[in-house]
Parts: structure tokens; C-alpha cells; sequence
């Protein structure tokens, strides 16, 4: 084939097809020829010569236009505000480097302005008005310009409030008033004295700011008798109105403390029943009612020989919201003691060693032939509540100090204490490790002035596993019927123990009687789930008490299963780390018949207890 020649045969036929559709003046708007007749037409080589140009020329032509669009836009300054002396440089290259015709065309590309045709013009409309390029001096006047109009749209309005709107206006920790100022652009000033606020900006968005405020001052109030506790004790009374401060921050509503009544308000009425639910344990948890603290012991066991040293004791991230300002102490042992020389405090009864603790424990439940009794077991430090100690360490009577309130406060345990204990194998209930999240439910007769505390249902936990897709399986439901429990002080003159037992009833397997429950719990984000504040189950009215995310570390010894348990509570605001024991079947980790399984579970508390040493 001769070298001038383009080898494009195959496009021969384009030609053919082109000159086939012919136009008729019969009805058909275009005809075809016979394709027989046209089977052995082809283009010459001159003109498919010709047609290969044109489509290179076409090419070509697009070509050169995306160098030129991309070559102007290499020029775009990365700043929006350039100095003067960049602009003219800028505007130089312009002149310099593209004609007319070339801007012109960029122009037509962005679909600028083209009815002036000034290279001037056109270098202009490219940088200032396309690129939105502009010199420091303009960005100054424009700014200055702005805020001149600004001024003179400037106002100022003060609108009175309550003391419980105000405390919506701002929000948690001035939460509500911030976001307020910053997507209106306004000021907002709040004279408590006075009960007023002013709001300081433009009209229009002092009236959308305005508008906004509004909606946090729509409240709902309600009033509660205050516990005759209170009224009686004028400390105790100082200590509730410290802690309705946090307690109101973690509601969302605002409480205090009035005379004889405590005013709830609040925006919505799930918020007000959430508020007097926190407020109802949180009474409780102080003794200031006429009930017995939920977390409350039974007994307590100390030696009859072992010397104390009080010492002053706080840990703000590991203690509830109402305990973090008071004054708490815990008892350092001065001599490691191991002598089973056991008695209840505040009585005469000598009991021995952990060994005979077992009918001190388990008596009270009142435990039939099938009942279902678990052991459980804690490590840490009895606090006990009171004045401020002097500077040196004092040894005290331990009587002394029950005068006030006392709190079991779980301890980090020592890192290398679990060293002698196997880690769970993955068959068994999930392995080693072990994410879940516990509600716990208490029936509304141990936290009220309600007297039916004869029910067979006093608490309720639930325990859901988080998979690792984030999906929540039931691990187990345990409805407990009688509690008792036991704090041990000065363990071998390490660390306080305290004994659980409960009397329960398994509801795992008797989902439908918890099923209007469990459809309602909903895990909002990792450490966040959504349940029912209170529910009826069985006809008894329960209330939530707390939600706990637990990480688990999980060993066996013997009959005791032994976990190291990070755990979050939700409600409380409260982290910690615990060791906890609890008495179980080897095989199958069961929980019930703990009472025959005693002997090796006092075993294990004495071994761990021994080794706990930093």
C-alpha cells in the first residue's frame, strides 16, 4: 500500500450509508435504496483522505481548547485575598500570555459575561467576578462596609424570665445559650438578680434568636413532699439542696428545694418523670427517706482485735454524682491479722471465721428446698461518711463511725492478682472477654412510702451480650425475690469484701412475662441504650435504676468464676473497675445451689483477699 495512503477501509462504507438516505416526496419521510445496488460502492482514497483530516482537525481543534481552559486555571491564586502588588502581577501574565480570542473563548466556556470585549474586561471578569479574587484593601472595606451596616441594624431587647426558664435558656453547662449565640449571631446577656435576659444583634436575627428561646420556656411543673427525714435533719437538708444541682444537670430539668416541697420543672413530661425518678433514688441513696438504701448492707463484720487508722478518701470519676462533694474516710489496717476472730458489729454475736459466715449470710432470704440462691462476692473499701479529719492519721473506735451513712466502694484490684487463675476458654459462654450491658430494675415499694414490700419481685436484671456487629443478644433475666448482704471489713488485714446473696427467680427462659421490656431497649451508641424508665411487670411496678457497660475479663478457679469488670453507668456518670466473684457449676457456669458449693467460695475470698497487696 503506497505510504500516502491511510489504511481507514473500514470506514469506506460511511459515505454509502450517507448518500443511501434519500429524500422522497412520497409520504415516507426517508427511504433506503435497495441495498444491492450500493454493495459494491466504495470511497475513494482522496476523499476518505479528506474525512480523516477533518475529524483530525476536529480533534485537534477540542484539544487545544482543554490546554487553554486548564493553563488559564493553573494561574487561579490558592488565597481568595492577595495583596496589590500579586493582583497586578497577576493581570500581567493575563496580558501577556492570552489574546482576546482566548479569554473570550474561556469566558464562553464558564458562561461569563461577554457583551464586553476588552481584554481588560475580560481579565476582570475572570479573576474578580469567576475566581472571586480581591485585594486586602477591598476585603477591608467590604468588612468594614458590613459591619457599618450591621450598626446600624443593631438592637438591643430585654425580656424577663424565671429563675427555671433561665435554667433552660442556658442548658447543661451553658450548652443551649452557646449554640443559641452562634447560629443566630447575637449576644445574649442573663441578669439572675434581675431575672431578665437581653439578647444584643442585628433585628432579624435577634427576633430568630428570640423566637428560639421561647421554646426552651415552655415548662412544666410539678411539686413533691420533702421526707420527713429531711425536714428534721438540718445537715442533711444542706447536703439534698448541694446535690440537686448535678442531679438537675443529668435530668435536663430543674429541681430545688423549697420549704418543706421540692419544685420540678421541666420541658416535656418524659422529662419530668425521668427527673423525679432520679430524684426518688437519689434521696434514697442518702437515707433521707424512711427506706433502707438500696445498696445498703445488712451486717457488718469486723475483727475484735484489729487497730484502725481513718484516713480521708475521694475519688470523684468512680463515685456517684451525690457522693463526689461529701466528706468520705476509709480504715487502713495496722496490723495483718488472720485470726478468725469475726463479730457483727454493734453486737455481742461472735461469729469466728469466713468459714461460719454462711447462715449469717443466707438466713434472712428464707430460703425453701428448690429456691434458687446465688453467692456473689466484691472487693474494696467500706467508706463511711462524716466530718472532716485533722491533719494526722487517728485510730478510732469502728462503732463510732456508723453514726452516718456508709458506702461500699469497689477497688482496682492489684495487675498481677489473677495470674494464678486460667482465663475462660471460648466454648464457654463466649470465652475470655465479654462485652454486655446491665439494667437494673428495682420494684417502686423499695425507694417510696409504699408498704407492699412483700412482693416476690424486688428487682429485675437484665443482661444484654453486644456481639461483635454491634447486635444485642439476652444473655440472661434474673428476678430477685430477697437480697442479703454482708460487708466484711479488714479481710486478713487487707481489703474489705462484701457477701451477696440473692434469692431469685431464672425469667431467661420466660421471655413473654419481660417481652413489652426488652422490645423497648435500644442501643443508641457504644456506651448510650434507651429503656423504659419504669415498667409493669407481673402487675409490680418497677423503676429503673441504673444502665451499666460492662467490659469483662473472665477466669475459673475452682466453683468460683472470677471477673475483672470495667463498667460505665449511664445514669450516675460513674466509672469504675471491680473485681467480682461469683459461685458456679465448672461445667455449665450455673449460678443456683451456690449454699452447697459455700466451703470452696469462702476458700477462694480468703486466697484472693490474701494476695491483694499493691
Amino acid at each position: 500500500m503506497p505510504p500516502s495512503i491511510i489504511p481507514y477501509r473500514h470506514l469506506l462504507r460511511l459515505g454509502c450509508l450517507k448518500r443511501n438516505y434519500i429524500r422522497h416526496l412520497s409520504t415516507a419521510p426517508i427511504c433506503l435504496k435497495d441495498a444491492n445496488s450500493v454493495k459494491g460502492e466504495l470511497l475513494s482514497d482522496q476523499r476518505l483522505q479528506a474525512m480523516v483530516a477533518e475529524l483530525e482537525k476536529s480533534a485537534n481543534l477540542q484539544q487545544g481548547n482543554d490546554i487553554l481552559l486548564e493553563s488559564i486555571e493553573t494561574l487561579k491564586p490558592i488565597q481568595e485575598v492577595i495583596t496589590v502588588e500579586e493582583l497586578n502581577k497577576l493581570v500581567n501574565v493575563f496580558e501577556k500570555s492570552f489574546s482576546v480570542r482566548q479569554l473570550a473563548e474561556y469566558s464562553a466556556v464558564h458562561h461569563l459575561p461577554r457583551n464586553k470585549r476588552k481584554k481588560r474586561q475580560l481579565i476582570d471578569g475572570i479573576i474578580s467576578k469567576h475566581w472571586g479574587i480581591q485585594t486586602v484593601e477591598e476585603f477591608d472595606a467590604a468588612r468594614e462596609k458590613e459591619a457599618l451596616e450591621r450598626r446600624k441594624d443593631l438592637v438591643r431587647e430585654t425580656f424577663p424570665a424565671s429563675f427555671q426558664q433561665m435554667f433552660f435558656i442556658i442548658g447543661s453547662n451553658g450548652d443551649t445559650i452557646r449554640t443559641i449565640e452562634e447560629d443566630h449571631q447575637v449576644l445574649i446577656t442573663i441578669d439572675v438578680d434581675k431575672k431578665l435576659y437581653t439578647v444584643e444583634g442585628p433585628s432579624k436575627a435577634v427576633a430568630q434568636a428570640k423566637k428560639e428561646i421561647l421554646t426552651h420556656m415552655n415548662i412544666i411543673q410539678e411539686e413533691v413532699d420533702v421526707p420527713k427525714g429531711i425536714k428534721e435533719n438540718t445537715r442533711l437538708r444542706s447536703e439534698v439542696n448541694e446535690s440537686l444541682v448535678e442531679v438537675s444537670k443529668l435530668a435536663g430539668s430543674f429541681i430545688t428545694l423549697e420549704e418543706d416541697k421540692f419544685s420540678l420543672a421541666s420541658t416535656s413530661s418524659e422529662s419530668l418523670m425521668n427527673a423525679k425518678r432520679l430524684l426518688t433514688l437519689m434521696l434514697s441513696e442518702m437515707g433521707a427517706t424512711s427506706k433502707k438504701a438500696l445498696d445498703s448492707a445488712d451486717h457488718t463484720v469486723v475483727h475484735t482485735h484489729m487497730e484502725y487508722t481513718v484516713l480521708p478518701m475521694q475519688d470523684s470519676s468512680s463515685m456517684q454524682l451525690y457522693d463526689k462533694k461529701l466528706n468520705w474516710n476509709k480504715l487502713e489496717y495496722r496490723n495483718k491479722d488472720e485470726q478468725d476472730d469475726y463479730m457483727v458489729l454493734d453486737s455481742q454475736d461472735m461469729i469466728g471465721g469466713i468459714d461460719n459466715m454462711k447462715d449469717l449470710l443466707v438466713k434472712p432470704l428464707h430460703a425453701g428446698a428448690g429456691d434458687n440462691v446465688s453467692l456473689e462476692a466484691r472487693f474494696g473499701k467500706l467508706l463511711f461518711y462524716g466530718d472532716p479529719l485533722p491533719l494526722t492519721p487517728t485510730t478510732t473506735n469502728i462503732s463510732s463511725l456508723f453514726k452516718n451513712r456508709t458506702r461500699f466502694f469497689n477497688s482496682i484490684p492489684p495487675r498481677k492478682i489473677t495470674t494464678p487463675y486460667m482465663p475462660m476458654i471460648h466454648s464457654l459462654d463466649g470465652g475470655f472477654h465479654q462485652r454486655t450491658i446491665q439494667l437494673e430494675y428495682v420494684n417502686q415499694s423499695l425507694i417510696t412510702d409504699d408498704n407492699n414490700e412483700n412482693s416476690d419481685l424486688k428487682r429485675l436484671l437484665v443482661e444484654f451480650l453486644i456481639q461483635e456487629d454491634g447486635n444485642l443478644n439476652v444473655k440472661k433475666v434474673i428476678a430477685e425475690k430477697n437480697r442479703s448482704v454482708v460487708d466484711i471489713v479488714g479481710v486478713h488485714g487487707c481489703i474489705d469484701v462484701r457477701l451477696l446473696a440473692k434469692q431469685y427467680l431464672n425469667y431467661t427462659e420466660k421471655e413473654d412475662h419481660v417481652q413489652a421490656l426488652l422490645e423497648q431497649c435500644k442501643l443508641v451508641s457504644y456506651g448510650e441504650m434507651s429503656a423504659p424508665k419504669q415498667q409493669s411487670i407481673l402487675n409490680e411496678r418497677l423503676v429503673l435504676s441504673d444502665i451499666s457497660f460492662i467490659n469483662k475479663k473472665r477466669y475459673l478457679f475452682d466453683d468460683g468464676l472470677i471477673s475483672v469488670n470495667h463498667v460505665e453507668q449511664q445514669d450516675k456518670k460513674v466509672k469504675r473497675t471491680e473485681m467480682m466473684v461469683t459461685s458456679v457449676e465448672p461445667q455449665t457456669l450455673d449460678t443456683s445451689n451456690a449454699i452447697e458449693r459455700w466451703p470452696s467460695f469462702a476458700n477462694i475470698l480468703k486466697s484472693i483477699a490474701r494476695k491483694w497487696e499493691y
